[in-house]
């Protein structure tokens, strides 16, 4: 997602490589899942990735619930993880086949992300840097 971002933001490869690495790394995943929307609907993309970042919501919610939760089974594949947020315990419920399919899908979005990025490759000619010398 980063390389996405970076690729919209930047003036040239060297740029978006830095940008990826240095700036949106270190962004929370819920501003970069919004900047992702941005471009998606300013690209008119949206029909194009329709389920991408639903996607990558309920991953984020998924992670960010694994990392900071308690994992039970009250039952044979069911997993509840229940986390404190500010006083207020939450408890989330998946079933085994809900992640099993969000393990899928985020093969899927690694998969659009890359053709995303591809499709926002600028066509100017010094994107990528100055041809190397003839030899």
């Amino acid at each position: 997602m980063n390389d996405v971002l970076a690729m919209r933001y930047a003036r040239d490869q060297e740029a978006a490589d830095t940008l990826a690495d240095q700036v949106f790394g270190r962004l929370a995943m819920t501003v970069r899942i919004d900047m992702l929307r941005s471009i998606l609907e300013s690209e008119e993309l949206n029909d194009r990735w329709p389920f991408l970042l639903e996607v990558l919501v309920r991953l984020n919610r998924l992670r960010n619930a694994l990392a900071h939760g308690f994992v039970a089974c009250p039952e044979e594949g069911q997993f509840q993880i229940s986390t404190v947020n500010r006083g207020v315990v939450k408890n989330l419920q998946f079933s085994s086949k809900e992640l099993a399919w969000l393990a899928w899908q985020s093969d899927v979005a690694t998969t659009e992300l890359r053709a995303l990025w591809a499709v926002l490759i600028p066509e100017a000619d010094d994107w990528f840097g100055p041809e190397p010398p003839a030899s």
